[in-house]
């Protein structure tokens, strides 16, 4: 798998009483992980993954996430 640092805009949402600001900006959000997948509609993102070979070959990863590709801004693959 690759290791991709993906740039991208998150929505912003508020769950407490307040004055409504008269703008809200989108989140501009980094994400570091190992591609595990990408299609037309997103990109799935594993951190950290792990593969287990002094066992069983077993293949885990702690966090996914999965990102819509029309929020994507800039994907950059680090050099292995």
């Amino acid at each position: 798998m690759k290791l991709v640092r993906v740039e991208w805009v998150d929505a912003q949402s508020r769950d407490e009483w307040g004055s409504v600001p008269h703008t809200y900006v989108p989140l501009r959000v980094t994400t570091v992980g190992y591609l595990q997948d990408i299609d037309e509609k997103t990109m799935t993102l594993l951190d950290p993954y792990v593969i287990h070979s002094s066992v069983t070959n077993d293949e885990r990863s702690f966090g996914v996430a999965i990102i819509p590709k029309g929020c994507v801004v800039a994907i950059t693959e680090f050099e292995e």
